[in-house]
């Protein structure tokens, strides 16, 4: 499990690989607060040369989106990123919807129930039993 103060450590390194220019455009607060409250001595898996999504925790990706969306892109960017945004959301709701999944299973259960046939039974009155009696005891 990736610790907070190495998730600052990931964004200050990829802050400072970007640029000063994007830098400038934070907050001081914020940036004073990753530099704060990073870990020192963890180094990012990543350097100038070799900056790719797969060596960056999903966490420092999402507070540089975060960054990107609400400091670096003009407004036409920042609509089509919240559309963007708005869209995974609503896709890992209905991965994640337990409701669905049971509703899903229910149906399915239904389904199968349907595919199997219900065997028809019916009881012997006690004039069927005589006559059974009387048939089986003549073949004997």
């Amino acid at each position: 499990m990736i610790k907070n103060e190495e998730v600052y450590s990931e964004v200050y390194e990829l802050l400072n690989i970007i640029g000063k220019e994007y830098i400038d455009k934070i907050p001081k607060k914020t940036y004073s607060l990753i530099e704060n409250k990073m870990m020192k001595e963890y180094i990012p898996k990543f350097t100038d040369n070799n900056v790719s999504i797969e060596n960056a925790s999903k966490e420092a990706l999402s507070i540089i989106a975060l960054f990107h969306l609400n400091y670096w892109c003009d407004q036409k960017e920042k609509e089509e990123l919240i559309s963007i945004f708005e869209e995974n959301e609503e896709i890992n709701k209905r991965k994640y919807d337990i409701s669905q999944t049971f509703a899903n299973r229910r149906i399915e259960t239904l389904n199968n129930m349907q595919r199997k046939q219900l065997i028809e039974y019916k009881k012997e009155t006690f004039i069927q039993k005589i006559i059974n009696k009387i048939k089986f005891l003549l073949v004997k």
